[in-house]
């Protein structure tokens, strides 16, 4: 994201705008929606897609877990 982004004054920039975007974030595909509809049994609460190349995704029910699940993440996408 560059400085133009989060400066351009449009009603989608939440950067600008505080609030809900207007109409829909995002058109996930019928698998995606699937997948929520109907999730996988477990005792887990929280998942994260660690590893996006090779569709690696953790589940826990942790928030200790979930915070360093997120750190991988950030690292996979060069975040840190």
């Amino acid at each position: 994201m560059s400085e133009k982004d989060i400066t351009m004054r449009s009603p989608c920039n939440t950067y600008f705008r505080p609030g809900p975007q207007p109409g829909l974030v995002a058109n996930p595909g019928k698998r995606t929606s699937a997948v929520f509809l109907q999730p996988d049994r477990g005792d887990w609460f929280w998942c994260v897609t660690t590893d996006l190349e090779h569709r690696i995704t953790k589940f826990t029910d942790t928030e200790s877990e979930f915070v360093r699940y997120r750190e991988e993440l950030d690292i996979y996408l060069g975040r840190r």
